[in-house]
């Protein structure tokens, strides 16, 4: 689910009623990541709040969910601004982030990456070379359409 934004109020609410994915818009800094990625851990790897009963723990029938709970949230920040790429690097080392989504219109020059509609060449433009440079291991992805070859 994609959330309006990084709110750690929203981000309980989304988790109680049962997401196991959560989309955070807007990132912009590894401090942004950390906020993100703590608001869906329970104490002592975030600040998620604990309750016993609600509809993501099946109403307290799940044994272990604070347990099992971490293991079953994906985490995927949004990167949309030349301010959040240039942060990459110090963003990919966040603990806790399954995968980042790049913005279909930014450009990525460190790394020599244009991910725009107009010349998208593969279907994650910006992994390989991330990937190589041992900036990250996941998935780094895009809105950008994907060209048939």
């Amino acid at each position: 689910m994609r959330l309006p934004w990084n709110d750690s109020v929203m981000v309980k609410r989304v988790l109680d009623s049962g997401a196991k994915t959560l989309m955070f818009p807007y990132i912009q800094n590894a401090e942004e990541a950390r906020q993100a990625v703590a608001s869906t851990r329970y104490p002592g790897r975030g600040f998620r709040g604990v309750a016993a009963v609600h509809r993501a723990s099946r109403y307290g029938t799940v044994k272990n969910y604070l347990q099992e709970a971490e293991r079953e949230i994906g985490v995927i920040l949004q990167l949309e601004t030349p301010e959040a790429i240039a942060a990459l690097p110090e963003i990919a080392e966040v603990d806790g982030i399954d995968a980042l989504f790049i913005g279909p219109e930014i450009s990525l020059p460190p790394w020599g990456i244009s991910v725009t509609f107009a010349t998208l060449k593969c279907r994650t433009p910006s992994a390989k070379p991330l990937l190589a440079a041992g900036l990250m291991d996941f998935p780094v992805e895009s809105l950008a359409p994907i060209r048939r070859w």
